[in-house]
Formats: structure tokens, sequence, C-alpha cells
């Protein structure tokens, strides 16, 4: 019996474990009333503050099409902030070959990137078509919402001009980008869930 237990413990804990592999979510803003575009011409940031210090899992990020498709190369990083603004050093970038319309997850993994919690930083992401026109690189758009995130805030940068706080409709102070970010989970966390699993189906097995 002891033997049984120990092995179902083990499998279950290995099951939690499994399951939040991908990443606990930290942060989000998940609404939308429109699109930012990104091009040559027009770098976006949303800058956040993560609630625990961890490694950094992944970003969600919510495209919507520019020309044709948003099927374009770009890069994502991470960004230290300086006085609120996403212009500070990048801390780990991905390059990202395509994009499709809706939800797109941007894998931080290998970039071993350990956030703290309470500090503000920027996801950036940037575009390098020259001219507007030549593929993979046209235009697409980040979608948003009028400031609905209380942890941060939605950036423009054009050359000349620097970073600017991104207002589509004037409107608002400001406006966020639909994200979410996931970090890795803590190793005691997903002990002390796997134990809660554990006990609430042994529990019931002994009913």
């Amino acid at each position: 019996m002891g033997r049984s237990v120990a092995a179902f413990t083990m499998a279950m804990l290995l099951a939690v474990t499994t399951a939040l592999g991908g990443g606990v979510l930290d942060q989000s803003q998940e609404q939308t009333s429109g699109g930012a575009a990104v091009h040559a011409d027009n770098t976006l940031g949303q800058t956040f503050k993560p609630s625990i210090t961890q490694q950094l899992d992944h970003v969600d990020l919510l495209v919507s099409d520019g020309f044709g498709s948003p099927n374009y190369a770009s890069n994502v990083a991470i960004v230290e902030t300086i006085g609120g603004v996403p212009s500070g050093g990048v801390l780990g970038d991905v390059d990202v070959a395509s994009w499709t319309v809706g939800w797109n997850s941007v894998d931080f993994l290998g970039e071993n990137l350990v956030l703290t919690a309470e500090t503000l930083y920027g996801i950036v992401v940037s575009n390098d078509d020259p001219d507007f026109q030549t593929a993979p690189t046209w235009t697409w758009s980040v979608e948003w919402h009028n400031d609905p995130y209380t942890r941060g805030a939605f950036w423009s940068k054009k050359p000349f001009v620097g970073w600017q706080l991104l207002d589509p409709n004037d409107e608002t102070p400001d406006s966020d980008a639909a994200f979410r970010t996931y970090m890795v989970p803590e190793p005691l966390s997903v002990s002390l869930l796997g134990i809660g699993a554990c006990l609430g189906l042994l529990r019931r097995r002994r009913r």
C-alpha cells in the first residue's frame, strides 16, 4: 500500500509540474479596441511590473493584420526602463520570423532572464522594414485598449521624436497593449500544488 501511495504521489507531482511547464500567468491585459502599427519608423513598447521575482518563461502579444497578412519578421526585447520609459538596456531579446493574426507566444526561456518583483520593465517590439514595402517585413499591428492596465503603459518610438505615450484617440492619458507575461513556476509552489492535488485525490479514493 505504501509503495502504491508513493508512486501515485510522484505521478501526480509529475503531472502538475508538466502542466505548469509552460509558465504561470503573471501580468496581462487582454482588452482591445484598435491596433498600433509596427514598422521601421514606429517601434512599440509596453511597460509592466512582475508580481514575483522569477525567470521569464514567455510573452504573448495580440497581433492584427497590417497589409495582407502580419507574417513579418520582427524582434521582441525585454528592456530596463528609465523614468518609466522603455529606453533602458536590453536584458534579453528574441527574433520572431513571422506572426499570425491573434495571440502569438514569444519564448524567452533561452534568455535565462530573471525579473525582479515590482520593478518596471518594457516589452519592446521592433521591425526593420526600411521602405515599408520589402517582404517579409511589411507593417503589422499590436492590439491595444484605452488604459485598462495600471502597472504600465503603451509607448511608441519614432525617428527624431523618441519615446512617447501612445494615445491613439487623444482622449486618455495613455493606452495599453494586449499582452501576457508568464513566469517559470517556483519549485516550492509546484510541490505544494502537487501535494494538495495528491491529498485531494487520495481522500476521494478512500471514500
